[in-house]
């Protein structure tokens, strides 16, 4: 219970931050990160709900968040943009040219750098 604690507060306070269910890894300082397609869920975002919508999306994908059976390392994801909380399956890579390789193949719009703290779009 305490790591779902302090992966919300890590949402209140940074407005996002990625999680690792099986090694308790909170907001890498290194690689990037990148969005798995079809893991996303978005919510109306209330701080006072918070914990209860991350232990649902958990609930609802636990069966990717903890597996262990391959050799990627899934996070769960998030970030608040416009009052809407966005949680997903995130996978954290070593170097940037995979990132951008793995965010073409999954549709997505950017990854996001955990050294720089910064998002990288793709254009």
């Amino acid at each position: 219970m305490s790591n779902l604690i302090k992966f919300s507060n890590s949402i209140l306070n940074n407005n996002g931050g990625s999680y690792n269910l099986l090694t308790g890894e909170l907001n890498p300082n290194d690689g990037f990160m990148v969005s798995i397609e079809g893991h996303e869920t978005i919510y109306k975002y209330y701080t006072e709900s918070l914990q209860y919508q991350v232990a649902s999306y958990i609930k609802e994908h636990a069966y990717i968040l903890c597996s262990n059976l391959t050799k990627q390392q899934y996070f769960i994801g998030a970030w608040v943009h416009e009052n809407k909380l966005y949680l997903d399956v995130s996978i954290k890579v070593d170097n940037e040219a995979e990132a951008k390789k793995l965010a073409i193949e999954n549709n997505q719009l950017a990854y996001y750098d955990n050294k720089k703290k910064e998002t990288i779009y793709l254009k």
